[in-house]
C-alpha cells in the first residue's frame, strides 16, 4: 500500500508540472486517442493516461516507462483489456520509477513464450488491483518478471496455464514465472492456475531471486510435475508471510516444491493439500533446505509425507513452533535416506500414517516437541478456524504448553474453552463438558479423570462408554446395579491397557432404562 500511495502521489504531483498530461481513452475510441497503445505512445514521463470503463480488444500494448496506467476508478471490475488469443497482452521493458499499472483486469494473452498477460524486463514497477485472469503461456502465463524489482498489491491470478508449446517446451509458472527477479507481492491470490511442468501458481528460478510475498492466498492452483502451488529452484530465495496454501496439487510438493538451499515460510496455514510425496511441502534436489516458523500444516496429504517429505538428497530443513497435523494420508513429516530436519517447539499428531517417525523419532519431547490434540477453534471462531483454545498445548499460557516454547501454530489464540454444545446433544451443557446431570473432573485431564451424576432412584446394569470423535467404543466400564444418590466413577485414562492419545473423547453412561447423560473430555499428554 506505502508503495501505490508513493506512486500515486507522483501521479497526482505530475499534474503540477506545465508539460504533464493526462490522457482519457475511451473503448469507443471517442478520447483523446483512439486507443489505449496510441495514448501510451503519446505519453511523456510524468503523464497519467486513464482508461474509461469497459472493454479494450488490443494486445501488445506497451507501457512507456514513467507513465501512470490507470483505470478511472483505479478498480479491476472498470476496465477489461482483453487481448481475444491473438498475442501478449502488456509489456514494459526498461522502465524506471513513476511507472503505474492499477485497476485492470487482464486476459486472452495467448504466447509461445513468455509472459501471455504481462511480461516485465528490467522494469521495476508497480502494479495494484489487477486481475490477470485467463491467459495462456509456455512460461509465465499470466506474468513472467526479469530482472525487476516489481511490486504487486492486490492483485489477482485466476485460471492461468502454462500449457502453450513453445521453444523451450518447459511450461512453468501457470501465474507467474519469477527469473533472477525480487518482487514483493502483498494481498495477492493465485487460485486455479496450472502448469503442465513446474509450479502450477509460481515457478521461481535463479540465484537473484529473492521475492517477498506476504498476505498471500494459493488455492487450487496444479503443477503436473513439481510445487502445485509453488516451485522454488536454482538458488531462489523467496520468503512466505501470513499467507494461505490451501488445495494445491502436484506429484511432488503439493503447496510447495523446495529446490533451492534457502527458503523462509512464517506465519502460513498450508491446508488440505495434496501429492505423491509431499503434501503440503516437498524438499528435493541435492541441499535444498529452509526454514517453517510458526505455520499450520492441517489435513494435507501424500502417499510418501503427508505435511512434509525430505528428499535423501535434501540439506537440513528448519522447523520451529510448527504444527503438523491430521494429515489425511501419509506421515507427518517422511524422511527419505539419512535426511533429518530439525524440530524444536512442534506439534506432530494425529497423522493418518504416524507422527514422530523414522528419523525424526528421537526428537518427541525433546526441545519442546509435542504428539498433542492442538485443539483449534473450528467453529468456535469461524473467521480463524485454526487459532486455538487457550488451554491448547500449542498456546502460551496454557499449563499444558512445552516450558521455553513461543506460540506453536500460524494463528494465536482465538476462543476460550467453555462448554460447547456436545456433538449431537441437544440439552444446556455444565461448564465442564458434560449435559444431563453430569460433571466431569479435572476436564481437560493429564490423566484420570472422574465423572459424577446424581441417581436419585438408583440405575440398574449401569455402564460408561469412551468414545474417540470418529465415534469408535475405546473403553467400556461396566457399573453394575447403582443405589440412589450420588456416583462418581473413574476413568483411569486408559485403553486396551494403554494410555489414550491427547484429544477429545466423548462418553456416556447409560444403563437399562435408558441414558443418564453424555459428555466430553479432553485429554492432554
Amino acid at each position: 500500500m506505502r508503495a501505490l500511495v508513493a506512486v500515486l502521489t507522483l501521479c497526482l504531483a505530475s499534474l503540477s508540472i506545465a508539460t504533464a498530461a493526462t490522457y482519457l481513452i475511451r473503448p469507443d475510441g471517442t478520447g483523446d486517442y483512439p486507443t489505449i497503445q496510441a495514448g501510451l505512445a503519446a505519453a511523456s514521463p510524468g503523464d497519467t493516461v486513464s482508461a474509461a470503463c469497459g472493454t479494450y480488444y488490443e494486445h501488445d500494448i506497451a507501457l512507456t516507462p514513467g507513465v501512470c496506467l490507470r483505470s478511472e476508478t483505479g478498480l479491476p471490475d472498470c476496465v477489461t483489456i482483453d487481448a481475444q488469443s491473438q498475442g501478449r497482452a502488456i509489456a514494459c521493458a526498461d522502465a524506471g520509477g513513476g511507472t503505474l499499472l492499477e485497476g485492470f483486469t487482464i486476459t486472452g494473452g495467448h504466447v509461445a513464450g513468455s509472459g501471455g498477460g504481462l511480461l516485465l524486463a528490467n522494469a521495476p514497477i508497480l502494479i495494484a488491483r489487477c486481475v490477470f485472469r485467463q491467459n495462456h503461456a509456455e512460461h509465465g502465463a499470466a506474468c513472467q518478471v526479469t530482472w525487476s524489482n516489481a511490486q504487486f498489491e492486490d492483485c489477482s491470478f485466476l485460471e492461468n496455464a502454462a500449457d502453450v508449446p513453445g521453444p523451450n517446451m518447459y511450461f512453468a509458472g501457470g501465474a507467474l514465472y519469477c527469473y533472477a527477479c525480487s518482487p514483493e507481492l502483498s494481498g495477492c491470490e493465485f487460485i486455479g492456475n496450472s502448469a503442465q511442468t513446474w509450479g502450477g501458481g509460481v515457478f521461481l528460478y535463479g540465484g537473484a531471486a529473492s521475492p517477498q510475498f506476504i498476505d498471500c492466498l494459493f488455492e487450487d492452483n496444479i503443477a503436473g510435475h513439481l510445487g502445485g502451488g509453488m516451485d522454488a529452484d536454482a538458488g531462489a530465495t523467496p520468503t512466505i508471510s501470513r499467507c494461505v496454501f490451501r488445495g494445491n496439487q502436484g506429484p511432488s510438493g503439493g503447496a510447495i516444491f523446495v529446490g533451492t538451499p534457502s527458503l523462509t515460510v512464517e506465519r502460513t496455514l498450508f491446508d488440505g493439500n495434496s501429492a505423491v510425496s509431499g503434501g503440503a511441502v516437498y524438499f528435493g534436489w541435492s541441499g535444498s533446505a529452509g526454514s517453517l516458523t510458526a505455520c499450520t500444516l492441517v489435513g494435507n496429504a501424500a502417499i510418501s509425507g503427508g505435511g512434509i517429505f525430505v528428499d535423501a538428497t535434501a540439506g537440513t530443513p528448519i522447523l520451529a513452533q510448527t504444527i503438523v497435523v491430521f494429515g489425511a494420508q501419509g506421515q507427518g513429516v517422511l524422511c527419505g535416506g539419512d535426511s533429518t530436519p530439525i524440530l524444536t517447539c512442534c506439534d506432530v499428531y494425529g497423522n493418518e500414517g504416524g507422527d514422530w517417525d523414522g528419523s525424526i523419532a528421537g526428537q518427541l519431547g525433546v526441545d519442546g516437541n509435542i504428539s498433542a490434540y492442538p485443539y483449534f477453534c473450528r467453529s468456535d471462531n469461524p473467521d480463524v478456524p485454526y487459532a486455538l483454545y487457550d488451554i491448547s498445548p500449542c498456546a502460551p499460557g496454557s499449563p499444558y504448553h512445552p516450558e521455553g516454547c513461543d506460540l506453536m501454530g500460524a494463528f494465536p489464540i482465538g476462543c476460550e474453552w467453555t462448554a460447547a454444545q456436545d456433538l449431537g446433544g441437544s440439552a444446556a451443557q455444565a461448564p465442564n463438558g458434560s449435559q444431563g446431570g453430569l460433571w466431569t473432573h479435572p476436564n481437560p485431564s493429564l490423566g484420570p479423570t472422574t465423572i459424577s451424576f446424581e441417581a436419585p432412584g438408583g440405575l440398574r446394569a449401569a455402564e460408561l462408554l469412551i468414545f474417540d470423535v470418529a465415534g469408535r467404543e475405546v473403553r467400556r466400564l461396566v457399573l453394575g446395579d447403582l443405589a440412589p444418590g450420588r456416583q462418581q466413577v473413574i476413568w483411569d485414562g486408559l485403553a486396551a491397557g494403554q494410555p489414550v492419545h491427547s484429544g477429545l473423547y466423548l462418553y456416556r453412561v447409560r444403563h437399562e432404562g435408558g441414558e443418564v447423560g453424555r459428555g466430553r473430555i479432553l485429554v492432554l499428554r
